[in-house]
């Protein structure tokens, strides 16, 4: 009824602002307590977590605890987000590239839940607080959708780039580019700039001021890539 979805979205709301909130304090908070600023990450990622999984319990809860509600879900974003959050979150893995995205989601969360649990209780501070950040978040979708993407290739790069360095796990750089290639299928976004960054750093690498070892590992990292994605 009503209030079941009231409650939902009220859940939502508080959920994604601890998210948000989370991963601000995790950067800020990084140079005065360390130890505070791992538990601010892993919090926003935790948060995360119960988000993703509360959404698809209420999507998928309807079909039934089978084969066929297990196939559905693996196919939706949020299952990949959930699946992706908590292996990096349990194996301990530390990095704001991973988090960012999950911020920026979480924000078109809260401006979506907010329209339905603030404004109907307290109209005023909906339209003074709510509605303006939501208009303005939702005229720039394509443009945090593409920021978003860039935030997720960079962190693949990354990963890749400290296994060559030995500072980072094979399973992770597995795990993620298993994540990147089905977000890779199904969003223009992802496609868009991983074409990019291939296109402009290859330039870089392949310049005649740039030592010729460069160029060799950047093609080694695209061949990689590339493997990882026809998985």
């Amino acid at each position: 009824g009503t209030m079941s979805v009231l409650t939902y979205n009220g859940f939502k709301l508080v959920v994604n602002v601890a998210v948000i909130v989370c991963a601000l304090l995790h950067p800020l908070s990084v140079f005065i307590n360390p130890n505070l600023s791992i538990a601010f990450y892993r919090g926003a990622m935790w948060a995360a977590v119960v988000g993703y999984a509360a959404s698809l319990w209420k999507g998928q809860r309807s079909k039934g605890l089978n084969l066929q509600f297990f196939q559905a879900l693996m196919l939706t974003p949020d299952a990949l987000y959930l699946l992706n959050t908590l292996v990096f979150l349990l194996t301990g893995y530390i990095n704001l590239l991973l988090l960012t995205p999950l911020a920026i989601y979480a924000a078109y969360t809260v401006a979506s839940s907010a329209e339905a649990v603030v404004k109907p209780m307290l109209p005023g501070l909906y339209a003074r607080m709510f509605e303006p950040f939501k208009a303005k978040l939702f005229g720039k979708v394509n443009e945090a959708m593409l920021y978003v993407a860039l935030m997720e290739v960079l962190l693949g790069i990354f990963m890749i780039v400290h296994v060559f360095l030995g500072t980072n796990s094979l399973m992770h750089v597995v795990v993620y580019w298993n994540f990147l290639s089905q977000r890779y299928k199904t969003n223009n976004a992802m496609k868009m700039i991983f074409g990019q960054l291939r296109q402009r750093v290859g330039g870089i690498m392949h310049h005649r001021l740039c030592p010729s070892i460069l160029g060799t590992v950047w093609e080694k990292i695209v061949a990689l890539i590339i493997r990882l994605g026809q998985r």
